[in-house]
C-alpha cells in the first residue's frame, strides 16, 4: 500500500499552496471509474463489489455531513455551485454568524468569520469552519483557495463526501489529473452512501464548466451506460437510485458531445440506446435523435 500513499500524496495534494486562510469547494459527487458490464433487470440487485454503480438498490440518505446543507438530489447533470440555506441549530454559537451571511448569499462576510476559527482548539468547530471556508468560496470562484481548505478538512475526516469535493474542486482549479486521482480516492471510499450516478454526474459539470469535453466524454459514456443497464426511465425510479432524470440527460450531455464529437458522431452516440430503453425512454431518445437530424 505504500505505493498508493506515493499516489496520492502528490497527485492529490498537487499544487496545494500551503494552509490558506481561504478556500473554495463545488458542491459535487462522484461516481466509480468502470462502468458495470453485466446486464441487470429493471428491479433493485445487488451489486458487485467492485461495481458500485447506479444499478443497486435505491440509494439510501448519506450521513449528513456537518455546516452548510449541499443539495444533492438527481435532477439534471449539475452544474457546479453554492446553495444558500437556513442556519443549523446545532452550529456552534462562534459559526452561526458566518452561517447567516452564508443563507444570504453573503460569501465575503461568512468567509470572513469562518476564517477566524480555523486554528479553534476545538477539532469540530475547526472542521465546520474549513467545510464553511470552502463553500463560502465556492460562491467567490475562489477555486485554488478551496482545494486547500478542502484537504485541510480531509486529513481530519477523510470521507467520499470530501474526497469528492477534493475531486470536483481540483478540475475547477484546472487540475484535471489531480480531479481523477480524487475521484479514485472517492471511489475507495464510498460506502454507497453517496448514489455513484450522481456524484458522476457533478464530476462531469465541473469538467464541461472548465471547457474540458474530451475528458469529460468517457464519464459521459459510463452514465450512459448506466441507463442501459437499468432500462428504466420512470423519474420515480432513476431518483430512488440517485440516477439524473432521462430528459435531463439527454439535455444536459448535449454540449459536451457538440464539444468532443462531430454532428454525425453525436447522434450515433445517442443511438447506443436505441432499442434498449423502455417505451417511455425510446419515445424521448427517437424525439431527441429527430431533433437533432432535423437541426443538422
Amino acid at each position: 500500500m505504500e505505493w498508493l500513499k506515493r499516489l496520492f500524496g502528490s497527485i492529490l495534494r498537487g499544487s496545494s499552496r500551503g494552509r490558506v486562510a481561504i478556500e473554495v469547494a463545488a458542491d459535487t459527487v462522484v461516481a466509480p471509474r468502470e462502468a458495470p458490464q453485466d446486464a441487470v433487470d429493471d428491479m433493485p440487485v445487488a451489486v458487485a463489489e467492485d461495481a458500485a454503480v447506479a444499478v443497486a438498490a435505491p440509494v439510501r440518505e448519506p450521513a449528513r455531513e456537518p455546516g452548510p446543507e449541499v443539495e444533492t438530489r438527481p435532477t439534471p447533470i449539475a452544474t457546479a455551485r453554492v446553495e444558500t440555506t437556513e442556519i443549523d441549530p446545532a452550529a456552534p454559537p462562534v459559526l452561526r454568524p458566518a452561517l447567516a451571511a452564508f443563507g444570504r448569499g453573503e460569501f465575503k462576510s461568512a468567509l470572513a468569520v469562518a476564517a477566524a476559527q480555523v486554528d479553534h482548539r476545538d477539532a469540530g468547530v475547526r472542521n465546520q469552519a474549513h467545510r464553511l471556508c470552502a463553500q463560502s468560496l465556492a460562491g467567490l470562484k475562489r477555486w485554488d483557495d478551496a482545494f486547500d481548505h478542502w484537504l485541510a478538512l480531509f486529513d481530519d475526516q477523510p470521507s467520499a463526501y470530501n474526497a469528492l469535493q477534493l475531486a470536483t474542486t481540483s478540475v475547477m482549479c484546472d487540475e484535471a489529473e489531480r480531479g481523477e486521482a480524487w475521484l479514485e480516492r472517492f471511489d475507495q471510499l464510498n460506502a454507497r452512501d453517496l448514489p455513484p450516478a450522481l456524484a458522476r454526474s457533478e464530476f462531469l459539470a465541473a469538467l464541461a464548466a472548465r471547457g474540458r469535453m474530451s475528458l469529460a466524454l468517457p464519464h459521459l459514456q459510463w452514465l450512459r451506460d448506466v441507463y442501459l443497464q437499468l432500462h428504466g426511465t420512470d423519474p420515480a425510479f432513476l431518483q430512488q437510485r440517485g440516477v439524473p432524470s432521462f430528459e435531463a440527460f439527454l439535455a444536459d450531455s448535449l454540449p459536451i458531445l457538440r464539444g468532443a464529437l462531430s454532428p454525425l458522431d453525436v447522434r450515433s452516440w445517442y443511438s447506443a440506446l436505441d432499442g434498449r430503453l423502455d417505451e417511455r425512454g425510446q419515445q424521448h431518445l427517437q424525439q431527441w435523435i429527430a431533433g437533432l437530424a432535423q437541426a443538422a
